[in-house]
């Protein structure tokens, strides 16, 4: 007996996205995989077809299973492309490359901007529609279907390994040359109006990453690693005029100090954050912060410096 699951008109194009994914992940299991990912992509086009607004999808229990498995692995790498993407564009690189043809495809057709304007779209914007389109999944699993020990058990194991490879992958970005020496003067950082007011960016200055903050004109630097996990401080932003808040988990820093003055999974960020928030504050044990460095920063002839003694 198929299960119903009702879509708002925002909540559309998540599990439009979604679906073609889940369904190429299921191809490559066995033939009883194979044949739930033919009878996903049926209902994606069905669903494509459908008049614009809301929606009614009707799924099988199996669909339903896997859908609620492999929504959150969708939703991690839209996030993840949109941010390599966007980092690449800052600093005049390349666009990121897509993970997948099909992921291309799809991004063009439902998330266009996190391709071609990411400065300007963030993931932010969909997140909340991505989490509630996972409640209810979630919901119908309870309530709909006898799997739901087991469901939870393959979820829990498929965000905590996610969650490695972010971390790994972070790991990875920040690999640095050891600095030679200690720092004694002042190093150049960018130039000015490369870092407008309201604005932050990550650089890497003899090595060590660093983010800069313009606060209105007042130039603010400080470690680019969130003590928590390790996360890229860069793609956080400021909260209370100087409080660097990081996207990871939301742990939050002070600016002008580095001094850790919110540790992660804070009630407030767990309310506008179901993945990163909510979700993995079940799943994670370690919920406190350390302090971070901050640097002596100025500005000269128009080029930030910072001294990293």
């Amino acid at each position: 007996m198929p299960v119903t699951l009702e879509l708002t008109p925002d909540e559309r194009p998540i599990l439009a996205f979604a679906m073609p994914l889940v369904a190429d992940w299921l191809n490559q299991g066995t033939s009883d995989h194979r044949e739930v990912g033919a009878s996903l992509r049926s209902v994606y086009e069905a669903l494509v077809r459908a008049a614009e607004g809301p929606a009614t999808v009707e799924l099988s229990r199996d669909e339903l299973y896997y859908l609620g498995l492999r929504l959150y692995p969708a939703a991690v790498q839209l996030e993840d492309y949109w941010l390599e993407n966007k980092e690449n564009r800052e600093v005049g690189g390349e666009p990121a490359p897509f993970p997948s043809v099909l992921f291309e495809r799809l991004a063009r057709a439902y998330f266009p901007d996190a391709i071609d304007d990411p400065s300007i779209w963030d993931f932010e914007t969909v997140a909340p529609f991505f989490g509630g389109v996972q409640r209810k999944l979630d919901e119908l699993i309870r309530t709909q279907t006898r799997a739901r020990g087991l469901y939870q058990r393959e979820k829990t194991a498929i965000v905590r390994r996610l969650h490695e490879q972010r971390e790994e992958r972070a790991r990875h970005r920040r690999t640095v040359v050891p600095l030679l020496g200690v720092a004694t003067a002042f190093r150049r950082v960018a130039r000015l109006e490369d870092l407008p007011p309201g604005a932050l960016r990550r650089f890497d200055v003899d090595g060590k990453p660093i983010v800069a903050l313009n606060l209105g004109g007042e130039v603010r630097v400080v470690d680019a690693i969130c003590s928590h996990m390790k996360w890229n401080l860069a793609r956080g932003w400021v909260e209370a005029g100087d409080k660097l808040t990081c996207s990871a988990h939301g742990a939050q820093y002070d600016v002008h100090t580095g001094r850790c003055v919110r540790g992660p999974f804070a009630p407030e960020f767990n309310r506008k954050h179901f993945f990163n928030g909510r979700l993995l504050s079940w799943l994670m044990a370690k919920r406190s912060c350390s302090d971070i460095r901050a640097y002596e920063a100025k500005v000269e002839d128009g080029e930030i410096l910072v001294n990293l003694a």
